[in-house]
């Protein structure tokens, strides 16, 4: 099947970037893991974008998504794989991900940017369909 997704926003001032892409084998009842950290925000400015996650359940995907200034390029952390990232000069985001099939305590998501830039990020884990 198709999907349509909207992205739009009401403040003249932000600048809004959207990424949309579809995860398979999710628990329908339950799609994302409850540990209490999760989702886990951050905002600095640096070229190393980074939350700490930690998970209550084994085999999920940990997505880890920022987003950036103009001109900077992203770089996933080790083990993790980009599924889309853009950059221009209203907004530059980027979504990568890792499948575990561990729990996981503090591990770090995040991103090696080509230039230090302000950015915001945020890490979440999906489980899978039992």
């Amino acid at each position: 099947g198709t999907d349509a997704v909207t992205c739009s926003g009401d403040d003249g001032d932000a600048r809004i970037g959207c990424i949309a892409f579809a995860i398979a084998g999710v628990n329908q009842g339950s799609p994302f893991d409850s540990n209490p950290s999760l989702p886990c925000f951050a905002t600095s400015t640096s070229n190393s974008p980074s939350c700490l996650t930690s998970t209550n359940n084994a085999d999920v995907m940990i997505l880890g998504f920022v987003s950036y200034a103009c001109g900077v390029t992203p770089i996933p952390d080790s083990g993790f794989a980009i599924i889309k990232s853009f950059t221009d000069c209203n907004a530059g985001g980027a979504v990568e991900y890792k499948i575990v099939s561990s729990t996981q305590t503090n591990l770090p998501v995040g991103f090696a940017l080509s230039a230090s830039s302000e950015w915001v990020m945020i890490s979440d884990a999906v489980v899978a369909a039992p």
